[in-house]
């Protein structure tokens, strides 16, 4: 039975809210309505490091329930959250203090003297006997067996969770066991339902973020349910076999006992967690929805959840996570979108940008979910908009896509357009005929993980990314499918072998899984294959189905040495050209190849099919997290064909996603195909409209070819207009405790680190305890003097000094003392804009004095001002005018907001093009003659203007960000991704900046 939650307004993107503070129903209010106005369906009410008001208190449900009915007023969708912070299962730290029986615990092994016994954590003990390096056989012994020369005593031990901050003082929860997800959802779920009240009835679902059964606390992952769970499903004593868990056996990587281990421990995982929450949401009428931790790859799954696909089964709404601009998640989109479309759900979600940093540009927004929406993810979850940025909090995964980022006024173009790509294929069926078979159990069978080495890591990112040769061939079985069937226009979806055998159906000619249904099936090379998977198959091909396999027939049948080869006979081996038959679009280059950056998805609906085509401008990597910057992805493709195989009574029209119009294409048939030619520049994105003559809709005359219309000049020195003040950036303070002599200048991150470890304070981080939760009081707390230099060219009145609590700090002058009166604030109410006597030309000396505690928080400072900053950090006169260039560079380099440049020229009323793909910002944006200005997010980089006779004005807007106020600055190159450490991290002096501004550096144009 379908869940009947309420259905959502829209599936326009919905962004993570981050609760991170004391919360208030007016601010609450007030950031919804800016929801509204920069085009939002929705939001997550998220808790995130900084909560001050209880996680679950009574005032939490209160502004909970507050939000919901002001987004009903507004027509937003209010999802609930069910964790403080992540990974979702341990109710803000609650859980674990009410039952610590339900703690996670993993599994460990140590090599040590057959004497050491630690009887409350041991499991088993064994004696392994060695050639060499290679382990040949072993026995299960108690501890003071006497052992032989070849022999080695190995105990393996259970590892309990840890205490930890980041859990409010809690541990992570037994997700194998069902009674402690029950609690949990006792605990957090319940709660809802009870408070809730009417207000319930208006909740579209709640978010699950990133449940594992693997807690690093051990090599693997383990629960005391699980030998007697392994013997009632096998019949075999896990405890007699644990060295299988770990070792290959006289160099064999296969292992029945390792393929049974997984397929329990994921079905135990998935039954417990996922299963619940998904029945208990059923129940009370909610979508389950989120995703799971490590759904990335094959050896990820593996560490962390066993199989992402089995756990979306159980999610109403399920999803993906994608991290920082560089990770291409072609598979795990596929998986999340298989089970989608084979259960009929018609909402996949990812939880993007987070990782991005303050300067990522909106045409990142959009290519990024572009990429995954033409897989087929569809509800987009921006992570995030901070509710404050006080403290650690302007540091959580930036950026804030709220009013705190300057270009927040134009960001409803970027959800305008995808609302419109999902309202265009909303009416539609998803075309895919190819089914391949999800290799995932043949890496349970493979080598233990321990086997690979160290060089996998819990990285960078705090996910799992692996390296190697080997492991990189054995992540090849599904990676490189899905990357050669993408390149070569070959849609597919995944079939879970277990899934399989549970939901499908055979016709003549057609394998129906779930609701889907698939004219031909590929095999990956496998290491074993479930018999379930053989007899489906089989009889797919004896009712004239076609089954391709790649590689050699494996050797094992369920784990057990059984050939499939009497099965596999009736198969084809794989020849890319053999799907032919099975294509439904292609996009070839001039040269005959497919365009292997170009993406496409294909709708059927019962009066039109649509076709989207994506150009990501960069082609399947090898290293799927390593995919290249959003600003270097430069590739532009001309003159592609494209063949589309549709009635030839279609017409075909492209929509112009920017303004919603139709434009008729010209078109030819050849070979039972319609086909035509277009160009795509980078990262752009073009859908097409086929629809019966008779059912035309709405046209607009294809327009004269852009690249043949004049150009507009442009010549500086430019006029400009700033969004808001500039900005001097003060964060090396010097500074002196009591006693103590001036200390030399020292980065006030690093700074308040070294303090808090004179202290014995903790450090600040955002996985630290939530204050709400933190009930510790500081200790001794000296004075702290800090001083700061500044430079002054001229005089300047009315600037602010930007500072966050003020009320805990002392302010002198020149050595005078002067009262801290408010002036506003800037960018966040947290950072307050205090008054500060007039500044004349020469040197001036800025003193701050507190008392240094655990509530201190040494942050930047900011002189907000109408002035320009120069070179050596000065102070002087702003420029009348600004020329073409880098604005950080003349005046403006720590500027946070948006210029507008404005220029004048002259014109015959004809129409012209404006190339501006030679300027850097976030986004630009175009007014002529006073005109309402047109939001460019995305390329191309051009438009049409149409002219007056005469003199014509221009005003162009260059989007900037926090990036060059708010860092990260201390880094050498560019960082991998932004994480609250990276803007700790101090490799330099000098600040690193990111350029903005007209004609930055034109941006190549390659041939793909």
């Amino acid at each position: 039975m379908r869940n009947q939650y309420p259905p959502l307004h829209s599936l326009r993107p919905m962004p993570f809210w981050a609760w991170n503070g004391e919360l208030t129903l007016e601010r609450l209010r007030l950031q919804i309505r800016q929801m509204k106005e920069m085009g939002f369906g929705g939001f997550f009410m998220h808790s995130r490091f900084g909560l001050k008001t209880e996680y679950l208190g009574e005032r939490w449900f209160a502004c909970v329930k507050e939000c919901i009915a002001e987004a009903a007023r507004l027509e937003l969708s209010p999802f609930l959250y069910d964790e403080d912070r992540w990974p979702s299962g341990y109710a803000g730290g609650k859980l674990t203090a009410l039952h610590p029986e339900y703690a996670q615990c993993g599994i460990d092994y140590e090599f040590c003297s057959p004497e050491k016994s630690v009887p409350e954590s041991d499991i088993a003990c064994f004696a392994l006997q060695l050639e060499g390096e290679t382990v040949v056989g072993w026995r299960r012994v108690e501890p003071g067996a006497k052992l032989t020369d070849q022999e080695r005593f190995c105990r393996f031990f259970e590892v309990p969770a840890p205490v930890s901050e980041s859990l409010n003082g809690g541990s992570y929860i037994d997700t194998f066991n069902p009674a402690a997800v029950q609690a949990f959802l006792q605990l957090v779920h319940a709660r809802y339902w009870e408070e809730l009240g009417e207000e319930r009835a208006l909740v579209p679902g709640i978010f699950t973020d990133e449940p594992t059964y693997n807690g690093f606390c051990g090599k693997l992952p383990w629960s005391k349910l699980l030998p007697e769970r392994f013997y009632e499903t096998f019949h075999v004593r896990l405890e007699e076999h644990l060295p299988e868990l770990f070792f290959e056996k006289n160099g064999r990587p296969e292992s029945k006992i390792r393929l049974d281990f997984y397929r329990l421990i994921t079905r135990e995982f998935v039954n417990a967690y996922s299963r619940q929450i998904g029945d208990y949401c059923r129940a009370h009428n909610l979508a389950s929805t989120g995703h799971v931790l490590g759904e990335d790859d094959l050896f990820s799954q593996t560490q962390a959840i066993g199989s992402a696909m089995r756990h979306y089964e159980y999610m109403e709404i399920p999803g993906i996570d994608v991290l920082t601009e560089h990770w291409q998640l072609y598979l795990a989109a596929k998986q999340c979108v298989s089970v989608a479309r084979q259960q009929d759900k018609p909402m996949r979600l990812a939880e993007l940008y987070g990782c991005t940093g303050w300067d990522f540009p909106l045409e990142g927004h959009v290519a990024i979910s572009d990429c995954l929406n033409v897989l087929g993810i569809n509800l987009m979850v921006p992570h995030h908009f901070f509710y404050q940025m006080g403290g650690e909090s302007k540091r959580d995964y930036p950026a804030s896509i709220s009013p705190h980022s300057p270009w927040h006024s134009i960001y409803r173009a970027v959800n305008d357009r995808i609302d419109l790509i999902n309202r265009t294929f909303a009416p539609t069926r998803e075309v895919r005929r190819i089914l391949v078979i999800h290799p995932q159990e043949s890496i349970w069978f493979g080598r233990p993980l321990e086997a690979y080495g160290r060089e996998q890591a819990i990285n960078r990112n705090g996910f799992f990314l692996h390296t190697g040769a080997e492991k990189n061939a054995e992540m090849n079985r599904a990676q490189g499918i899905t990357d050669e069937l993408l390149r070569r226009h070959l849609d597919f979806d995944f079939g879970d072998e277990d899934q399989l055998a549970r939901w499908y159906r055979v016709e003549p000619r057609v394998l129906h899984v779930g609701k889907a249904a698939y004219q031909a099936v590929v095999i990956p090379e496998l290491r074993t294959i479930r018999r379930s998977t053989l007899q489906v198959l089989e009889e797919f091909v004896r009712q004239g189905g076609v089954v391709f396999h790649q590689g050699a027939v494996p050797d094992f049948v369920d784990g057990l040495p059984d050939r499939a080869a009497e099965v596999y006979r009736y198969f084809r081996s794989l020849n890319y050209a053999d799907l032919e038959e099975f294509r439904d679009v292609s996009c070839t280059l001039p040269t005959g190849n497919e365009a292997e950056t170009m993406l496409y998805r294909l709708g059927e609906g019962d009066d039109r099919k649509v076709l989207w085509l994506c150009n990501t401008s960069v082609p399947p990597q090898p290293d799927i997290h390593a995919s290249p910057a959003i600003r270097d992805r430069i590739a532009t493709l001309s003159d592609v064909q494209i063949s589309w195989r549709i009635p030839a009574d279609y017409q075909i029209y492209e929509l112009d996603v920017a303004s919603g119009n139709s434009i008729a294409v010209e078109t030819r048939r050849k070979g039972g195909l319609t086909c035509f030619s277009c160009d795509f520049d980078r990262l752009q994105s073009r859908i097409f409209i086929a629809v019966p003559e008779a059912a035309l809709p709405a046209v607009s005359e294809p327009p004269r070819r852009i690249g043949e219309l004049p150009g507009i000049p442009r010549r500086g020195p430019f006029r400009y207009e700033l969004s808001e003040e500039n900005l001097l950036v003060l964060d090396h303070p010097r500074w002196a405790l009591p006693d103590g002599e001036w200390q030399p200048k020292t980065y006030v991150l690093l700074l308040d680190a070294e303090l808090r470890k004179r202290l014995g304070l903790p450090p600040r981080s955002i996985m630290a305890r939530q204050p709400w939760a933190d009930q510790e009081q500081g200790g001794e707390q000296p004075m702290l003097r800090l001083r700061y230099t500044i430079n002054c060219r001229r005089e300047f009145r009315q600037v602010r000094l930007g500072i966050e609590c003020p009320e805990q700090w002392r302010f002198s002058w020149d050595g005078v003392p002067f009262e801290a009166v408010d002036r506003g604030y800037w960018c966040d109410e947290a950072i307050r804009a205090l008054e500060l006597p007039a500044l004349t030309p020469g040197r001036h000396v800025l003193e701050l004095t507190t008392q240094f505690g655990k509530e201190t928080a040494l942050e930047s400072l900011f002189l907000i001002g109408n002035f320009a900053v120069n070179v050596r950090d000065e102070l002087e006169e702003l420029p009348e005018a600004l020329s073409e260039g880098d604005w950080t560079r003349q005046g403006f380099p720590y500027y946070a907001g948006n210029i507008t440049y404005h220029w004048d020229f002259e014109a015959a009323g004809e129409m012209r093009r404006f190339d501006f793909s030679d300027c850097v910002g976030t986004a630009f944006g175009v007014s002529l003659n006073g005109e309402p200005e047109r939001p460019f997010v995305a390329p191309p980089y051009e438009c049409r203007i149409e002219t007056r006779p005469g003199r014509n004005h221009l005003a162009f807007q260059v989007y900037g960000s926090r990036r060059n106020a708010l860092g990260p600055f201390y880094h050498r190159g560019v960082p991998y991704l932004i994480t609250p450490r990276t803007f700790r991290e101090y490799e330099g002096s000098s600040r690193q900046l990111h350029h903005c501004g007209i004609a930055c550096g034109k941006r190549r144009k390659v041939q793909s």
